[in-house]
């Protein structure tokens, strides 16, 4: 089953504070024995999070002025047929996944509202046609909006993470007004 393997270091250990003084050889060396996991393009969940951003960009780009859907009906053949194209070059599962993801995309950005939208709009998130990932969606609105990343480095949102060991004592935090740390043993 997938896992999630996290190193809490120390720096005041040798050791511990070596893993970040040599970090990229030490990586190196991991991965040399960890099978490597690929991202794989044209997958219905690598889609889902990047289609949108694409094809707002490219539609944005080459859709001329005008308004949201004037800008998408004009671009929208250039757009399908490159990136048709593309993921043809992965195969019959990545050509029928981008159909879908442009399905879907064209279906939300046919609803009437959307010929008064722009892009994005700071005041009225009504009014605006796309949101960032994790960024809240006004209650009821219909799903006339695309999802976008603001980042191309991930696709998948944070997790939140906390660290728990049951059998150690956790350790006081760092005073920021002394700058002082207080170990299990006393000052340090």
């Amino acid at each position: 089953a997938p896992a999630l393997v996290v190193d809490v270091l120390g720096t005041r250990t040798p050791r511990d504070r070596s893993h970040y003084e040599h970090f990229t050889a030490w990586h190196r060396r991991l991965y040399a024995s960890v099978e490597g996991a690929s991202a794989t393009p044209f997958t219905e969940r690598a889609l889902d999070r990047t289609l949108p951003s694409v094809a707002a960009v490219l539609c944005q780009v080459l859709g001329g002025s005008g308004t949201v859907t004037e800008q998408i009906d004009a671009a929208w053949p250039l757009v399908t047929e490159v990136l048709m194209a593309r993921a043809e070059r992965f195969g019959p599962r990545a050509v029928a996944a981008t159909a879908a993801g442009f399905d879907r995309l064209r279906r939300s950005a046919g609803f009437a509202d959307v010929r008064r939208m722009s892009w994005t709009h700071r005041t009225k998130p009504e009014m605006k046609f796309l949101f960032a990932f994790g960024e809240d969606i006004p209650f009821g609105r219909p799903p006339s909006y695309w999802q976008v990343l603001t980042s191309m480095r991930s696709v998948d949102p944070d997790a939140p993470a906390r660290a728990h060991n049951p059998g150690i004592a956790p350790r006081p935090a760092i005073d920021p007004q002394t700058l002082v740390y207080h170990d299990e043993e006393g000052l340090i």
